[in-house]
């Protein structure tokens, strides 16, 4: 992640640095540049198209550095997320089988208590019939 970053700046850096230098070759000092009054300068035209084509490249450059970022962003969020929901779904899977556990433990626990009160039923129930056959 911050790898990434690390070269987006790299290349902006770079593309910074190497676009003067094609308008620098493609624009010839002492005949396409010449003073112009109060301190300006003229360019020719093909030397100020070149620089305009490089302020908008430049601007297009910026532009896609910003949305690389966003996109850098956002995928760091989305990959919190999804390892939020991972140990969300984790902890959730972990308490439902403490919960299975426990019924389990229970159902047993329910069939041996169920098995006693039969035997303890049957048990009373001849005791009663032979208080009655006994009167």
């Amino acid at each position: 992640m911050k790898f990434s970053k690390l070269i987006i700046s790299f290349s902006l850096s770079m593309s910074i640095i190497l676009y003067p230098l094609t308008a620098y070759s493609d624009c010839n000092f002492k005949t396409d540049i010449t003073p112009g009054p109060n301190k300006t300068f003229v360019y020719s035209e093909a030397c100020h198209q070149k620089v305009g084509s490089l302020v908008q490249d430049d601007q297009v450059k910026a532009q896609q550095v910003t949305d690389l970022n966003k996109a850098i962003t956002l995928k760091d969020l989305a990959l919190q997320a999804s390892d939020k929901r991972a140990t969300d779904w984790m902890n959730t899977s972990a308490t439902l089988e403490k919960r299975v556990q426990e019924v389990d433990k229970l159902e047993s626990t329910n069939k041996v208590l169920y098995f006693g009160l039969g035997v303890l039923t049957t048990f009373l129930a001849g005791y009663a019939a032979a208080k009655l056959v006994g009167k």
